[in-house]
């Protein structure tokens, strides 16, 4: 499970909830920052979650990287997850880190690239329950309507590359997911728990905030008098 992110960050505290639950989080060292730093920072911050210190001996951590071949893990330590995997959940950061640019990040084919190799670890899972995945309700594209709860085959345009390859990667949980419990989840923007605003990461709606509310524009603001705002 990947949980660098703000979605993924936000589902390990209710996941550990479940006394009977065990998690192996992959992670990925960060410029100037191990893996073991990059778990002790997200510690601290799932702290806030007054989760108790005995949840962490049912926590593994993993080196690895979501859009490598077997996840970034060595052939004998992907096997072994294979036959620990009953439960997967794959919510992928984008890559880099910045998160304050929409159009442009992630890059072209990025999300598929990180949905490949977790494919390949859901179909060597025996007895798998289910695979979530990620998504944004952005794969309807320049889309009109209501959007239903299926695969969107319709041919559509995108306005920014995430949204191209979020749909991308849809495709290929519909054409190399058959047969796994795969579940497709598209939120519209995150922007933090909706009972204290907690997240670990400041995204596009905050920098969007600071605009409109003239914080970082010397006071001016945007007259907007029909302007609906998602």
């Amino acid at each position: 499970m990947a949980v660098s992110g703000a979605v993924g960050s936000a589902i390990v505290p209710v996941l550990l909830g479940d006394p009977a639950l065990r998690l192996i989080l992959l992670l990925r060292p960060a410029p100037g920052c191990s893996v073991e730093e990059r778990f002790e920072i997200l510690k601290k911050y799932w702290a806030g979650y007054r989760l108790d210190d005995s949840v962490w001996r049912r926590v593994d951590v993993l080196t690895g990287d979501v859009a490598q071949e077997r996840l970034g893990l060595s052939l004998e330590t992907f096997r072994t997850l294979a036959k620990k995997v009953a439960d997967e959940t794959h919510c992928p950061r984008r890559r880099g880190g910045e998160l304050k640019r929409m159009p442009g990040n992630p890059g072209p084919h990025e999300s598929s690239a990180t949905t490949c190799p977790a494919l390949r670890l859901a179909q060597e899972v025996r007895g798998l329950e289910k695979l979530e995945y990620l998504s944004t309700v952005g794969v309807a594209g320049t889309m009109e309507g209501a959007i239903a709860e299926r695969r969107v085959i319709e041919f559509r345009s995108f306005h920014n590359t995430y949204e191209s390859s979020k749909a991308e990667a849809e495709d290929l949980c519909g054409r190399h997911g058959k047969g796994l419990p795969v579940t497709i989840h598209r939120p519209s923007m995150v922007v933090g728990d909706s009972r204290d605003g907690r997240t670990l990461h400041f995204q596009v709606f905050y920098h969007l905030m600071e605009f409109l509310s003239g914080r970082v524009t010397a006071g001016w603001v945007p007259r907007l008098p029909s302007f609906r705002l998602d």
